[in-house]
């Protein structure tokens, strides 16, 4: 969310590196706040050009932060048509999160505060209180939202291993409705490794725990077969 592109590059190299291509999903501030014409325009998007033809044979996606809420769109458009969407949710091989965020209205107001402006306290404080007045003129924002991530936690489209990265001083990172997810995902069989540290900033865990996190992925993308 609001990621800078060196610190997505960074990452993009590593799967580039070994050849693969990758396609980059930006979310603003503002697509989340307008998630109609915003992020629920992206994820209608991407799931049209991933069921375009001659597409991939192998897909993993690797998303941070509030990107999870884009995968629980895509995922809800996906379970709307499983007719058109089956074949393409058969060629995810893989799935990585890193710091991810499932929001209640209380935890989107403090993530989305904290990175649009991360320093000026007093601005922070104001913007908190526009998305207030925001949200409570357009109550859809919060059930768009749970729909998204109660397909995450339910689809039963996607069934790849996932790796899930995260850290207990993340002030963005909530604990408890993050393992659920992961148990909820567990009871249907998917495999998932988590990493979870006591102390790691919001969205650098690369940074701060580097041999642990390149090795991991590496480790994924060589059992998801999209090496060369």
């Amino acid at each position: 969310m609001n990621a800078k592109p060196k610190n997505v590059m960074k990452y993009a190299s590593i799967y580039l590196n070994q050849k693969c291509d990758v396609l980059l999903i930006p979310l603003s501030t503002k697509k989340i706040i307008l998630p109609v014409p915003g992020i629920q325009a992206v994820a209608k998007d991407v799931g049209a050009f991933l069921s375009g033809p001659g597409q991939y044979e192998r897909l993993l996606v690797h998303g941070f932060s509030g990107g999870f809420m884009t995968w629980g769109l895509l995922l809800d458009e996906m379970m709307q048509d499983k007719t058109r969407y089956a074949p393409i949710a058969d060629k995810f091989v893989g799935q990585v999160w890193d710091s991810i965020i499932i929001m209640d209205s209380k935890t989107l107001l403090q993530s989305l505060s904290s990175a649009t402006v991360p320093k000026n306290v007093i601005l922070r404080k104001l913007f908190k209180i526009y998305l207030e007045f925001h949200m409570a003129v357009l109550p859809n924002i919060n059930s768009l939202y749970n729909q998204g991530f109660k397909q995450v936690r339910e689809n039963s489209l996607i069934t790849c291993p996932a790796l899930v990265f995260g850290s207990r001083s993340d002030p963005l990172w909530n604990y408890d409705c993050v393992l659920d997810t992961i148990d909820s995902w567990k009871k249907k069989n998917i495999e998932v490794d988590l990493k979870l540290w006591d102390v790691s900033p919001h969205g650098r865990n690369r940074e701060t725990k580097f041999p642990i996190v390149i090795g991991c992925l590496f480790v994924i993308i060589l059992l998801s077969g999209l090496t060369f």
